[in-house]
């Protein structure tokens, strides 16, 4: 049983296809794999801009390295001559982005992504990437030169998936000569994709958000003196820091303004 981070599917899945992969991850693979769903990340290029880099599934094994895994649903179709790749289901047929493109672009810069958060110096990991196509049978073929068949995962391999991963774990870790992840890798990866964190709240922030709540209060009871500017006898009731005071002064202000001698009275039981 893999561990699955989050825990459970995102609301946001593209397609059943993806929801049942989820589940298969979740229930029927080696328990040391650990299995990011829907991640998002950002990363600096060489010219200093941010590049932004996503996948459906990113999978880890600590004996081996890192895939990442993008998922295409329902019938898929590609048109060589076009450059076109689309996707056939129950709403009908959309076009989509070349799938193997996208997940071999999100390893560069997830690869970037780990090497920014090791140091430059530190030794690259391992990682790969493949493509699912659950409601499909691919056969034994290579698609493409870019797609061998080592790197698809179809319908037929999701009874055996947890085989076919590891399958797919030693196709890029070259049978295991390449360095192993290792727990260290492990945690890394979960620093840069899945980092848990709070954010406080420190007093003296939470002191100024009330402050500017009581000025932008206050000035809307200031208005209520303009109205009451001909009035020489007025009672304003209110709990303790509802600003009383604060427009006790500026009637003292005001009527100091216009020439008055004014005493400000405040009464306290001591």
């Amino acid at each position: 049983m893999a561990r699955m981070i989050p825990a459970s599917p995102a609301a946001d899945c593209e397609s059943p296809a993806e929801q049942r992969l989820f589940e298969l991850l979740r229930d029927r693979t080696d328990d040391r794999v650990v299995a990011f769903h829907h991640v998002p990340w950002l990363t600096s290029g060489n010219d200093g801009l941010p590049r932004q880099g996503e996948a459906d599934f990113v999978l880890a094994h600590p004996a081996h390295g890192v895939v990442v895994l993008e998922v295409k649903g329902g019938r898929i179709d590609y048109d060589a001559g076009r450059g076109r790749w689309t996707s056939t289901g129950r709403d009908g047929t959309r076009e989509i982005r070349d799938p193997f493109e996208q997940a071999r672009r999100s390893s560069f810069l997830l690869r970037d992504a780990l090497r920014s958060a090791k140091g430059r110096g530190a030794r690259p990991l391992t990682i790969g990437h493949a493509v699912a196509f659950p409601d499909t049978r691919v056969g034994d073929g290579r698609l493409r030169l870019d797609a061998p068949r080592e790197i698809v995962i179809d319908g037929d391999n999701l009874p055996g998936l947890d085989a076919h991963l590891e399958a797919l774990f030693r196709y890029w870790d070259g049978q295991g000569r390449a360095a192993a992840l290792g727990d260290d890798g492990i945690s890394l990866l979960e620093q840069v994709l899945a980092n848990s964190f709070t954010l406080a709240a420190p007093l003296v922030i939470e002191w100024r958000s009330e402050e500017r709540e009581l000025l932008e209060l206050t000035e809307r009871q200031y208005a209520v003196l303009d109205y009451l500017a001909r009035q020489t006898r007025v009672a304003i009731a209110g709990c303790a820091g509802s600003g009383k005071t604060f427009l006790a002064a500026e009637k003292a202000r005001r009527l100091a303004r216009q020439g008055f001698r004014v005493l400000v009275v405040c009464f306290n039981k001591p």
